[in-house]
């Protein structure tokens, strides 16, 4: 050990003498401190004239807008091939080489102590990001520093696989270029090589496995993961004994076969090591973030602790659909890591892919190859895309394996288990675009419990809740494609009628303006739901009160005569935006993202009141002041009602939407009566009436739901707020230290370099 540690010392000496570490060590200091100070400084002004930012951890070391960590990944990728192309062709240029050769030092210590002289100038970078851990440790309230420390770790297990991989490069020639060239070559290929041979399969692992890109990227948000880890280390053994293997073979004279068999075992027991350490079963993982975001919530592990036994993910990927490129064979390994966080805790999880072709809602190939049959237009789009129509199943042979008529031919996954029990998990026409852990885990959910049945009355008028049009209920219910709706949040939704036995297994029942009166063995259906505790909602809007009274008189409820009106310059008087009251935030925490500035959008809207004692506790959950109930003026859109106190109208603060509970036997039921059927409509949910603020409309559906459900679902994945969100310095003190860091200590580097220079000189 004495050894390398003298090498080390003697080839940083070598190093510092020449200009080339210094001219680096002084770039990327001005080049990491000015991008990092730049993004620091604004931080600190931006708080101090709009208020505390949030989660400033991130924001300063792991995003890649400011990240100090992405940020010098950048500059380490060109820098190191320029610190190592030296190392040894230095070496082969002057003959000293042959003094190594004839002195007792190894072929391993001489590659150990070059590589160590190497980790210890990379220390040296790994310092000068550590001068700005320690800036934002004493000037950032509650900085996360286990996250940052892991991050610091993922770039410098970087820079050290650079390091390993420049100085096999620098073994192989004498040319200090071509060893420089020959790195970054090298560093080119690891970066890239992940998406190559991707459509064979076992080819496709190890490959993947290979490519260093975004291989810190999980260090550097704070996840230490075992793959990860191992991967540095063997990459980083890897090319230090390939160069230790190429010396021994310039040094000794070595047979073909001894050296074919040599560099055999090594590329085979780091390959095959590397890929079984990357099999979910062999991964360990460390989350150092303080309130463990890298991980899974709670919810999301309990789910998965119920799951014993196999499990199945199944990809149906339809050639027509516009999506069939996200799993084509060269994206699979970047699909998988999409589940990545259900693998760690479920890691036997099983993944599979089905390619078929069928048609679909949205077919591209209708708009490419007009006026062609189908099977036409599917030869053709194969042709032009480039893809093996044989590997598609055909439509008679999908359909022998899954049904999936119901999907319309879109992209669907389908998680089974052992027992048979499957469920579907959708992809969405939204920003987005893939399920995020909500959606997964309530797909999951459903394969350990029967998911909460809303049953949806019709027969009357009644909102359709297959419906697309404006008035239709299908965006918030069964639309396949919309990540909000019911059947993508863990709920079941089927039509029914008061009279079918389908009632006595409904969780939640829908009652959405009824036009015609319920038939008196309806009400006594309805009636005896009611008696026995069974969770309502009743939406009715003004006008239907012949209609919808009897429903409203089991719960205590009327609903007042007319329409709620408020004139306003920018929308029309029955256009009501309604306030969450503070005591629906206790009923469902999804209600408190609905509160402060924000507001429910209602167009046409009854009051309603309680009038009678059903032994319900009510809770108003929605409310607005200055309304008057106008009871003359039916078309808002041409006339503008006026307020008439003669003619019965009461202009004050109205109950638009109220909550009901009481106690049935062991279990607390609950109903939700709300003045306006039509927010929770398509045209509702879509419409924005050009505010600043758009309604809110979705979430407090969803916090509606949350209630009525007793909290089961939608899942709940909320993380703690976090508390690393303000600084302690003032905007002059963050000027100040940008000077110190962005010009100050290059400056200092620069002026030691000197002194250091000229004292060598002088002796």
């Amino acid at each position: 050990m004495r050894t390398v540690y003298d090498i080390a010392k003697a080839e940083l000496q070598v190093l510092f003498y020449s200009p080339i570490a210094w001219i680096i060590l002084l770039l990327y200091t001005f080049q990491v401190g000015y991008g990092f100070m730049e993004g620091y400084v604004s931080f600190v002004y931006s708080q101090e004239m709009f208020g505390e930012a949030g989660n400033l951890t991130h924001l300063l070391f792991s995003s890649g807008y400011a990240g100090i960590y992405n940020l010098a990944m950048k500059y380490l990728y060109l820098y190191i091939p320029l610190l190592t192309m030296n190392l040894m062709s230095r070496e082969y240029v002057t003959g000293s080489i042959k003094m190594l050769y004839s002195s007792p030092v190894s072929n391993g210590q001489i590659i150990l102590g070059k590589f160590l002289s190497m980790v210890i100038f990379v220390g040296m970078l790994m310092g000068v990001l550590a001068v700005y851990v320690v800036l934002c440790g004493l000037t950032v309230e509650n900085l996360d520093i286990p996250a940052v420390l892991v991050g610091l770790l993922g770039v410098f297990l970087v820079t050290c696989t650079y390091a390993a991989i420049g100085l096999y490069m620098s073994t192989l020639t004498s040319y200090q270029i071509i060893a420089a060239l020959g790195t970054l070559a090298v560093l080119t290929f690891l970066h890239y090589v992940g998406g190559m041979w991707q459509e064979v399969a076992f080819v496709r692992d190890l490959t993947y496995w290979l490519s260093v890109r975004g291989r810190a990227d999980e260090m550097i948000v704070g996840l230490l993961c075992s793959e990860d880890l191992l991967y540095f280390i063997l990459v980083t053994y890897f090319f230090l004994q390939l160069s230790i293997l190429f010396l021994r073979v310039k040094r000794q004279k070595v047979g073909c076969w001894k050296v074919i068999r040599s560099y055999g075992v090594l590329i085979v027991g780091v390959f095959l090591f590397g890929f079984l350490t990357s099999r979910p079963v062999c991964m360990s993982f460390y989350d150092a973030t303080r309130f463990k975001t890298n991980t899974l919530t709670p919810a999301s592990q309990e789910i998965l602790k119920q799951l014993e036994g196999g499990l199945t993910l199944t990809t149906y990927s339809n050639l027509m659909n516009e999506d069939f490129s996200l799993t084509l064979p060269v994206n699979i390994n970047t699909d998988k890591r999409r589940f990545r966080q259900y693998t760690r805790f479920k890691p036997e999880m099983e993944m599979n892919y089905v390619y078929y072709y069928d048609s679909c809602v949205v077919d591209p190939s209708e708009s490419i190859f007009p006026g062609l049959s189908f099977d036409e237009r599917v030869r053709k789009f194969a042709e032009t895309m480039g893809v093996d129509l044989s590997r598609y199943l055909a439509p008679v042979e999908i359909r022998k394996m899954v049904d999936l008529r119901g999907e319309e031919g879109r992209f669907v996954r389908q998680f089974k288990r052992e027992n048979g029990e499957s469920s579907f998990l959708r992809i969405y026409s939204d920003m987005l675009r893939h399920p995020q852990e909500s959606e997964i885990s309530a797909s999951l959910k459903r394969l350990v419990r029967k998911p909460p049945l809303v049953g949806c009355v019709r027969g009357h008028g009644e909102r359709n809740v297959w419906g697309h049009g404006l008035r239709g209920y299908s965006m918030f219910t069964r639309q396949h494609d919309h990540r909000y709706s019911l059947i993508n949040q863990g709920f079941d939704v089927k039509e029914l009628t008061l009279e079918s036995p389908l009632i006595d297994s409904v969780d939640i029942l829908l009652v959405a303006e009824p036009r015609e009166p319920f038939s008196e063995r309806e009400m006594d259906a309805l009636e005896k739901y009611v008696e026995r505790g069974g969770d309502l909602i009743v939406l009715t809007n003004p006008g239907r009160e012949h209609a919808v009274a009897p429903v409203l008189r089991l719960v205590g409820v009327r609903q007042l005569p007319g329409t709620l009106v408020r004139l306003s310059k920018e929308l029309q008087p029955n256009v009501v935006l309604a306030k969450t009251m503070r005591e629906a935030c206790d009923l469902s925490y999804i209600f408190r993202g609905t509160t402060g500035i924000y507001r429910v959008a209602m167009e046409g809207v009854a009051g309603l009141e309680m009038v009678e004692d059903k032994g319900f506790v009510a809770v108003p959950l929605l409310t607005c002041d200055s309304l008057w109930n106008e009871l003359q003026v039916s078309n808002f859109e041409d006339s503008v009602p006026v307020y008439d106190s003669d003619k019965g109208e009461i202009m004050g603060q109205y109950q638009l939407m109220l909550a009901l509970r009481r106690n049935v036997g062991e279990k607390e039921q609950r109903i939700i009566v709300s003045g306006d059927a039509d927010f929770i409509s398509n045209g509702g949910l879509l419409a924005t009436y050009n505010l600043k603020t758009a309604p809110v409309n979705y979430e407090f559906l969803m916090g509606m739901f949350n209630w009525l459900s007793h909290g089961d679902l939608p899942i709940d994945v909320r993380r703690p707020a976090s508390i690393d969100n303000a600084f302690e310095v003032s905007s002059p003190t963050a000027d100040v230290l940008y000077g110190c860091l962005v010009w100050g200590l290059p400056l200092f580097l620069f002026v030691f370099a000197m002194i250091l220079w000229m004292r060598r000189r002088g002796k």
